[in-house]
């Protein structure tokens, strides 16, 4: 009879057998990671043999509000015991949640305090961003609600607009699909979805470009999208607290901007607030940068002081060069070596500065002054040579014997 081994689940403790025996607890621990960590995060062990599994920390997004006194705000804030910090901005004042639970009551007492603000997507609420390519021409609620009936959960479908290009006709209607995150994917969108309307299509991934900067629909403000606004709505036409359905206003009346004040639209793209949003987002995006202060100093000035002065090069002796023929190395006697030697030529004597080494053996030199350099520099050459002429070590400790014998003291 074959005995079928089998593993506890994850979700179940250890074993008897690995309560008792170490080396199967590690193999019962070992199964239960294999099992419970698949395609998820690796988690830690603890001292009971449990697999706690360590999940990443989310980033919680601030949210912003024109109100500069929040005194208010904070008292009720208080009452309901949440305490987020606040931060004085160029659009108000910017609320700092610690914690996802705190960040969604802060947005509710917002929202039935009618306190205009407003923030950004979670990032475990961002949307999954594909792109559909091959439709004709379609409505985007169409196509929206053709892709609820093939059991796709759909959160917003916008028609994209393509740069006109010179001599070029597109033959499809590109759509941004936002799908809810972790509902499906790109993959499974290739394989199981291949033709809407009868009519095939194609996925990709979004993107993004951005050109520009981002820009409210609704309130017409920079630096955050329609999705998370909270603000009063504002037409880009008369700058008016109302929508563009209900704007009264004739269509020959020169339009006002609701950022600067100017005859334009809000939404041009030669508005002087939407080029000091961007330059104040640049510079902000730089000083977050390491190193930034780096290039603010000036560099040190270079002067004559901070240097030492710099001395003449030292002059060297031109010396005559060493004799180098075999009539010289053809001597008998390290002795009639000697005396050859000392009697060099009088053409290298004369060439040499100072006193030669010749005229000091022969004793024509009376004066009893100390040799200068160039005469030491002359005669320590001389008495190379008379060395190098020699063929075996005892024939050089014989030549410099005889030369401090006879000029020793």
């Amino acid at each position: 009879m074959v005995r079928k081994r089998t593993t506890a689940p994850a979700s179940e403790g250890p074993s008897k057998k690995a309560q008792t025996d170490p080396s199967a607890a590690s193999d019962d621990a070992a199964n239960r990671l294999l099992q419970s960590n698949q395609f998820s995060v690796l988690g830690v062990e603890n001292g009971g043999g449990v697999i706690v599994v360590i999940a990443k920390k989310e980033r919680i997004p601030p949210l912003f509000t024109p109100m500069k006194d929040v005194a208010q705000l904070r008292d009720e804030l208080a009452k309901r015991k949440l305490f987020p910090r606040f931060i004085i901005c160029s659009v108000g004042t910017k609320i700092m949640c610690s914690s996802l639970q705190q960040y969604k009551s802060v947005g509710d007492l917002l929202k039935n305090s009618t306190v205009e603000f407003y923030t950004h997507d979670l990032p475990s609420m961002k949307p999954l961003k594909v792109v559909l390519r091959g439709l004709p021409s379609h409505e985007a609620a169409t196509v929206k609600d053709e892709l609820v009936r093939l059991g796709l959960t759909p959160e917003a479908v916008h028609p994209m607009n393509r740069r006109p290009m010179p001599n070029t006709n597109y033959r499809d209607q590109l759509f941004l699909v936002h799908l809810t995150k972790g509902s499906t994917t790109l993959a499974a969108l290739k394989s199981n979805i291949r033709d809407l309307f009868q009519v095939i299509i194609d996925w990709e991934y979004y993107k993004p470009q951005h050109r520009d900067v981002t820009q409210c629909t609704s309130c017409l403000s920079f630096g955050h999208g329609t999705k998370n606004c909270h603000m009063k709505p504002r037409y880009d036409k008369c700058a008016m607290a109302h929508s563009t359905a209900t704007c009264a206003q004739a269509d020959d009346t020169d339009p006002k901007c609701v950022s600067c004040g100017g005859t334009h639209r809000a939404t041009t793209r030669d508005c002087p607030k939407r080029t000091e949003f961007i330059t104040m987002r640049k510079k902000v995006a730089t000083s977050n940068q390491p190193g930034r202060h780096r290039n603010k100093r000036p560099p040190p000035a270079i002067t004559d002081e901070q240097y030492p002065e710099i001395h003449p090069r030292r002059l060297v002796p031109n010396l005559p060069p060493l004799p180098l023929n075999n009539s010289q190395r053809a001597t008998p006697s390290a002795q009639h070596r000697f005396t050859a030697a000392t009697a060099l030529p009088n053409q290298a004597s004369a060439s040499a500065p100072g006193l030669s080494y010749a005229r000091v053996a022969s004793g024509d030199s009376v004066d009893e002054s100390p040799l200068t350099s160039e005469e030491l520099v002359t005669l320590v050459a001389e008495v190379i040579v008379i060395l190098c002429t020699c063929k075996t070590r005892s024939e050089q400790l014989h030549a410099a014997l005889a030369l401090v014998t006879k000029y020793g003291p």
